[in-house]
């Protein structure tokens, strides 16, 4: 697996939600990885993922990180086997 540090550093991260990753946390993620990723490209990975609403903040699910981030890293579209 080409990424695994970004596996393990989200699988690890420890997040306010059981289900993931609220907007500070993403942030957190963010600035951890934004001087070597591709924004647009990280930004349309998450474009129509599911996430769910708790506490007046989107939670958005660490698989859907993992696989922005990569493609962020990457500077690329999601594949066809990374959509939901």
């Amino acid at each position: 697996m080409k990424h695994t540090a970004v596996y393990d550093y989200i699988e690890s991260f420890k997040t306010a939600s059981k289900y993931g990753f609220n907007k500070a946390e993403r942030l957190i993620v963010i600035n951890k990885y934004k001087h070597r990723m591709d924004m647009d490209k990280y930004n349309d990975a998450l474009y129509a993922i599911t996430c769910i609403r708790e506490a007046d903040d989107t939670i958005i699910y660490p698989h859907d990180i993992c696989n922005a981030i990569i493609c962020g890293l990457e500077g690329r579209e999601l594949t066809e086997t990374e959509w939901d």
